[in-house]
């Protein structure tokens, strides 16, 4: 296997197994590093379909979320709102804050919390520790009062 290959495979591993995080840390040198691939790899078609399979890997899983995380969605309880127009994404095992309500109160109303899939009562803005497991999906409803 020709190294302009391994140089493009070991660019792809370094940003499935960082995570979107670590890229946003290392993009000035993936830049670099894929520009020299690059260089290597257009004096030949085969290399050139190689590097763009590459980035292609790249760009498509370099900036996916931890997989150890869930997601809030937030319904606006409104009717005709679109549903979960809103969506946080939490790590287990970490406290977040939840996002504050954006959603337009129904007419006469004001937004009182979120009410979520187990039936508890949560406030804007709260601290929430571990509220599902990886990829799995909470949604909370607005109430209104």
């Amino acid at each position: 296997m020709d190294s302009y290959v391994l140089e493009a495979l070991g660019l792809v591993a370094a940003f499935v197994l960082c995570g979107c995080i670590a890229v946003m840390y290392l993009a000035p040198c993936a830049v670099i590093a894929l520009r020299r691939v690059f260089e290597r790899a257009v004096d030949s078609p085969m290399r050139a379909g190689y590097f763009a399979i590459a980035v292609g890997i790249a760009v498509a899983y370099g900036g996916s979320k931890p997989a150890n995380g869930y997601k809030i969605v937030f319904d606006p309880n409104v009717d005709g709102a679109p549903l979960a127009t809103q969506e946080q994404f939490v790590e287990v095992g970490k406290v977040a804050k939840l996002n504050l309500c954006s959603f337009s109160p129904p007419s006469g109303k004001k937004f009182a919390g979120w009410r979520g899939n187990n039936g508890r009562r949560y406030d804007d803005g709260m601290l929430v520790f571990n509220l599902a497991g990886p990829g799995e999906v909470v949604t909370l409803t607005a109430l209104w009062e």
